[in-house]
């Protein structure tokens, strides 16, 4: 308690106070905001203990969900984004919006309409306008070990979602999935535990 949130200005201050005085050896973070936050500490040597994660590079790019997909784009199937809402045709609706920057489903907002995107992304001009994925979502759990090889790889289809959660899930088996986690682990450098996620497009694809 009483440690502040992790965009105040004094937060990696405080956090090393609480590393001096309980004589902490490692911090492993597991909030997106967080793991980028101390990854850049790490970098700058700046926080007082080990951070056990991938590189600093890593996590700033894929904090970014456009930058991810312009990153993978030429190596598997990303959501279409269009660059303006007079780009989505007239089959295309529903469309996807999105932050950029966040998790779960916070700010995002599934709309079927022009006049309901232009209200929402009045009110937020960062919105991501996204090709709508409708089919199974599923959450693909890996871990690569510090040499950069993936020792672990396993997916589950997230059945019943809460707050952007999965709250309920089972285990899914098939190759695809280990298919596109390595073209991941290959692409990026990764250190420990680490996921993705996928939905299926129109055409039962994985995204």
């Amino acid at each position: 308690t009483g440690l502040p949130f992790v965009e105040a200005h004094d937060f990696i201050e405080k956090i090393n106070t609480v590393v001096k005085q309980y004589q902490i050896d490692y911090i492993f973070p597991a909030h997106d905001s967080v793991v980028v936050k101390l990854a850049q500490a790490k970098l700058t040597g700046n926080i007082d203990c080990e951070i056990i994660t991938s590189p600093a590079d890593t996590c700033e790019l894929l904090r970014s969900k456009g930058r991810t997909y312009d990153c993978f784009s030429d190596a598997m199937h990303v959501p279409r984004i269009y660059k303006s809402l007079q780009d989505i045709s007239e089959e295309d609706w529903p469309v996807f919006l999105k932050p950029d920057t966040g998790q779960g489903s916070k700010g995002t907002h599934l709309v079927s309409s022009l006049k309901e995107a232009e209200v929402y992304t009045a009110a937020d001009n960062s919105l991501l306008i996204l090709e709508n994925l409708p089919g199974k979502e599923y959450t693909v759990d890996c871990f690569t070990n510090r040499h950069g090889e993936l020792l672990f790889c396993e997916a589950r289809q997230r059945q019943r979602i809460l707050n952007g959660i999965s709250v309920n899930s089972v285990i899914v088996r098939d190759k695809q999935f280990k298919e596109l986690a390595n073209i991941i682990n290959n692409k990026l450098k990764l250190n420990g535990v680490w996921f993705f996620q996928l939905k299926e497009n129109k055409a039962d694809e994985l995204v």
